[in-house]
């Protein structure tokens, strides 16, 4: 049975999701309402809707996917696809004329010459400027002295909270003490917590739909620092207490999941998600008697499947 179990603003938005995944139509499934989802206090506290959806049974297997996953053999010859296809590919690269090459890249470089543009630059009186940003005295680059790596790091977190127009905005440091924090993986953990009675609201906003805004002004930090220090010094940021929470919503999931396909025997593919979360729900479930999880997919797709063991 095919079970995909997803999460969105709305129980629409949960459900399109897990159609999406299964290639499914809507009347081709059942859908349970996990939960409806709300929106919080001040765009703070606000959890997402989580439907679990159920492939109808039929009669045709057309698009069901096979539950576990390795390198499939060509009975023919033994021989593994990737073997085949690399030795295909060895095959037709040998044949190739080396006029072919030098034709394709002049046709390339014409190409970009005729799709080539000018870059117009935007005048002052069409910019957006971010609300609450300053506008002078804005640092071009972070401190030009630093006590160590810490210091370079929450000083240049803080020109770009201030830069962003969060300049009312408190930074602490501390040690990683959860997989949510990354323990293990970074170094320490600095959290952003709001001193203005306005900015719970726009610190939500800097934490994005599922910690992707907050994802890419962590990695954005990193980078900044990286360039200046040496070493493989890695550092996260939370936002209001963002990642524990998260971390906590994520494992309870993960249980109620592992407490399904225990009793119904289901393989349970959950929506894609980073790294990160992924690692967190594989943690959760590591010593969960009677199942086992497996990350399947590529990329930004990479999703979780829970299956008995």
């Amino acid at each position: 049975m095919e079970v995909a179990e997803t999460s969105g603003r709305t129980v629409e938005d949960a459900v399109e999701r897990a159609l999406e995944q299964l290639g499914r139509r809507k009347d081709q499934v059942d859908v349970e309402v996990i939960r409806k989802g709300s929106k919080g206090f001040l765009g703070l506290g606000g959890e997402e809707a989580i439907v679990r959806v159920t492939a109808k049974r039929s009669g045709s297997n057309r698009n069901r996917r096979p539950t576990r996953r390795g390198r499939q053999t060509n009975r023919r010859n033994g021989n593994t696809r990737s073997e085949q296809g690399s030795s295909n590919r060895g095959n037709r690269n040998s044949e190739i004329n080396p006029n072919n090459k030098r034709q394709r890249k002049d046709r390339r470089q014409s190409n970009r010459e005729e799709n080539a543009r000018e870059i117009i630059p935007v005048t002052k009186s069409d910019e957006i400027k971010i609300p609450g940003a300053p506008t002078e005295n804005i640092p071009v680059s972070s401190k030009a002295e630093w006590d160590d790596d810490i210091d370079l790091f929450g000083s240049t977190l803080r020109d770009l909270l201030n830069l962003l127009g969060f300049a009312d905005t408190h930074i602490t440091v501390r040690d990683p003490e959860t997989a949510g924090d990354g323990l293990g993986r970074v170094n320490q953990v600095f959290d952003i917590f709001s001193e203005g009675e306005s900015d719970p609201d726009n610190l939500a906003m800097l934490i994005g739909r599922k910690g992707e805004t907050l994802q890419q002004l962590q990695y954005l930090t990193n980078v900044l620092v990286s360039r200046k220090v040496e070493g493989n010094s890695v550092y996260a940021i939370d936002i209001d207490g963002y990642r524990h929470r998260r971390e906590a919503s994520l494992t309870t999931m993960a249980k109620e999941i592992a407490e399904e396909v225990r009793t119904t025997g289901d393989v349970i593919t959950l929506e894609p998600m980073p790294a990160a979360l992924r690692r967190i729900v594989h943690l959760a479930l590591e010593g969960e008697a009677g199942v086992t999880t497996q990350s399947i997919g590529k990329g930004r797709e990479r999703q979780i499947e829970v299956m008995p063991e």
